[in-house]
């Protein structure tokens, strides 16, 4: 997803971009559900309802906060740059996630039992 709206920085024609968003979006509809399908896994039944209602909490603050950094990119740089700049810190985001949920399993499923005995 990342190099597809990276790539649209690049495109000659708004067909191509138009393409490369199409393809990001088939794209995220995976990542989507697999996220949700993560957060099922990682939970029990009763907290369910909790987790996607912070999930898509979280989900919207970060969509405003990427609105408002874009927009404040836009009015010092181009597009293009603000476009490279925005996929950049989401490549470096993704990376900094994944390498934290590699590094400590355990403690998750720890912290999800102490909830189920609370």
């Amino acid at each position: 997803m990342i190099a597809g709206v990276a790539a649209t920085a690049f495109a000659s024609s708004w067909t191509v971009i138009a393409a490369l968003l199409a393809l990001t979006g088939l794209l995220q509809a995976a990542v989507l559900i697999t996220r949700n399908l993560t957060l099922r896994e990682q939970l029990p039944a009763d907290l369910h309802p909790v987790g996607y209602s912070v999930l898509y909490a979280g989900s919207g603050i970060g969509y405003g906060i990427s609105a408002a950094a874009t927009g404040l990119l836009l009015t010092v740089t181009t597009p293009d740059t603000s476009v490279l700049i925005a996929t950049g810190t989401t490549l470096l985001l993704t990376a900094a996630t994944w390498l934290r949920r590699g590094a400590a399993p355990q403690d998750r499923r720890q912290d999800v039992s102490v909830l189920e005995e609370g």
